[in-house]
């Protein structure tokens, strides 16, 4: 089995010029399927990794060779204010369209097999 990734990939938004980032993990489930999360640690509060979802799943292929069909996708939401804890929302991809779906964390352990640890950024 492959190796776990966590990186920290920067990223520039499109309406300012402000430097973002978002914290990536991959579980692999077996040679060719995963789980990715990607948790978004940036300082600004309005800059939401669904602004940039094409992008993750681009680096994922490109740098990782897992190919979009086979990646459980989840956005993470550390400590959501709103509803005052962490936050992971499922992607769902059905004909251009796409469709979230919030997951508990206690779900995506037992499909990974592994503990998801929330570390705080930088």
């Amino acid at each position: 089995m492959f190796e776990e990734v966590e990186i920290i990939v920067n990223w520039l938004s499109e309406e300012d010029d402000e430097i973002n980032q978002y914290r990536l993990r991959i579980y692999w489930l077996d040679w060719m399927r995963a789980v990715v999360i990607a948790s978004n640690i940036t300082v600004f509060p309005k800059r939401k990794i669904v602004d940039i979802t094409p992008q993750i799943i681009r680096l994922v292929k490109n740098s990782f060779a897992v190919f979009p069909n086979k990646i459980m996708l989840i956005e993470h939401y550390p400590l959501s204010n709103v509803l005052g804890r962490d936050v992971y929302l499922h992607l769902l991809f059905f004909n251009n369209e796409v469709t979230r779906y919030e997951i508990s964390k206690n779900e995506l352990i037992s499909i990974t097999g592994k503990f998801i640890e929330q570390k705080k950024s930088g």
